[in-house]
């Protein structure tokens, strides 16, 4: 087929029209078959920038909603054992009662029931999850509850205070580093079985919002019931005067202990609350994100196929145009 200079040009022309007219024609078969505006930011150029805000806020929103899920995971690891570790206190309080009430702690057994108890509590402190220490700060390798520190045996605490009548010591301040020296002071009998270290938990849950959660088995009401249990695991055989004052001695402080519990457990229970609520608050926020871009990459179906009518028949018309230009010939346009 020969052409003209001139028709040759208006030919090619027309051929990159319709090359265009059918890449359009594409464009629309997508948008109606996925329902979107596009399938790159370039196609949607006027509001690409939202949907990258968009999708920024986003991927943060769902890194802090990551963050709350492992964090509230292990709040509910510190709940569970202080709830196993409550009921224990609570039953030494009882046996304490009735050790105290009948004087019959030998024949209750009481030194044996005790040493159990301070054993399941020690147990539930060094509680594990995915292979970490969880009471035990930032030292989440380490054993942090280490009984054997005192000696092989369960040793009576040293009386500090009054040595002719036993009373319990005040409970020291906090040691400023763990593990604590073991020696005859105050410190090292209550804190001595400690080997974790100071640091609490943290995640940042939202944008200026940090939670600080969970304790470690330092904490005041640990502290105070490992001693009172090491107290009632010396009674072997009836009591004697200085035997009662210490089993007292244990009684008053586990009455202070229940309490503290309770407190701490009420305590985690808010942490995970609060966590609770505002991952609740990121799933609205997640969801919010994902209509509006969902919004603006989205087509409007109706226009689309309107359009996609259009181009089909301004295409089929092209073919139509380029069939019968090849039919032409220069007998049929001289007729």
């Amino acid at each position: 087929m020969s052409f003209r200079v001139g028709d040759y040009a208006r030919f090619t022309s027309l051929q990159a029209q319709i090359g265009q007219s059918q890449s359009r024609l594409a464009d629309l078969q997508i948008m109606s078959s996925t329902g979107r505006a596009g399938q790159s930011y370039a196609d949607i150029a006027p509001r690409a920038k939202d949907v990258l805000s968009f999708e920024n806020s986003y991927i943060k929103f769902k890194r802090y909603q990551d963050n709350i899920k492992i964090a509230s995971d292990r709040v509910d690891q510190y709940e569970a054992s202080i709830d196993k570790i409550q009921r224990s206190a609570e039953a030494y309080r009882t046996l304490l009662v009735n050790a105290l009430n009948t004087n019959n702690a030998d024949v209750m057994a009481l030194a044996p029931q005790a040493r159990a108890a301070f054993d399941n509590v020690a147990a539930e402190l060094n509680r594990q999850q995915d292979g970490k220490y969880i009471f035990a700060g930032s030292v989440t390798n380490t054993r942090p509850v280490d009984t054997t520190r005192w000696g092989g045996t369960l040793a009576m605490p040293i009386n500090l205070n009054a040595p002719a009548a036993y009373t319990v010591p005040t409970l020291p301040v906090a040691p400023a580093a763990y593990p604590v020296t073991i020696a005859a002071n105050a410190s090292a009998e209550y804190y001595g079985y400690y080997n974790g270290n100071t640091a609490t938990n943290s995640i940042r849950a939202d944008d200026g919002m940090t939670i600080a959660y969970g304790t470690n088995a330092s904490d005041p009401a640990f502290v105070n019931l490992m001693y009172a249990m090491r107290l009632g695991a010396t009674i072997d055989g009836a009591p004697a005067a200085e035997q009662r004052d210490r089993l007292q001695g244990a009684l008053t402080m586990m009455n202070q202990v229940i309490g503290n519990l309770a407190d701490l457990r009420s305590k985690i229970g808010a942490q995970g609350s609060l966590m609770s609520d505002t991952e609740k608050n990121h799933t609205d926020t997640l969801s919010r994100l994902e209509d509006l871009v969902q919004e603006i990459q989205s087509a409007d179906i109706p226009q689309t196929m309107t359009r996609l009518s259009a181009e089909q028949t301004q295409l089929e018309a092209s073919y139509m145009t380029i069939s019968r230009l090849n039919k032409v010939s220069l007998v049929q346009f001289l007729r």
